[in-house]
């Protein structure tokens, strides 16, 4: 397994969580698409902010796990070629946008329920201080541009 780490802007979270969606969360990110599709080097390619925590200030971590015959080296490399894309093209409208409606849609499936929303508002309670940030963080997102998260990345 590899593992990159990248550190935190202070108060560019939003742009953080933008650039890890693209980058590895999902079947249709960069890591995974390259690594594990196209490559065919990687069984699995995830990246998210909050390393090694969300409480205070952090970073994005990106790992990968090779396939047989492949190395933690292997990955590193690999990896490094799609943050080094990222930081030199940023990312396209069409990315940004699916970002944003999927975070929209997450918050709605995250209220479902007494128990969903309850969970929501300890998270927000704990890591940053007042449950009420639940209903900022799409607002947040939303407000994202392309430069800032070429900003961010760079």
């Amino acid at each position: 397994m590899s593992v990159a780490f990248v550190d935190q802007v202070p108060g560019d979270l939003s742009e953080l969580e933008v650039i890890a969606d693209v980058l590895g969360q999902g079947r249709t990110s960069r890591l995974y698409k390259s690594l594990v599709k196209e490559q065919k080097i990687a069984v699995q390619a995830v990246t998210f902010p909050g390393f090694p925590g969300q409480k205070f200030q952090t970073g994005l971590i990106c790992f990968a796990i090779p396939v047989k015959g492949k190395t933690g080296y292997d990955m590193e490399e690999a990896v490094y070629v799609e943050i080094d894309k990222l930081v030199e093209e940023g990312i396209t409208a069409e990315e940004l946008e699916a970002v944003k409606q999927r975070t929209r849609a997450d918050f709605i499936r995250g209220l479902r329920g007494n128990g969903g929303m309850a969970s929501q508002l300890a998270w927000y309670q704990t890591y940053t201080g007042d449950w009420r940030n639940l209903f900022k963080e799409v607002e947040e997102i939303e407000a994202v541009t392309l430069e800032d998260v070429k900003r961010v990345a760079g």
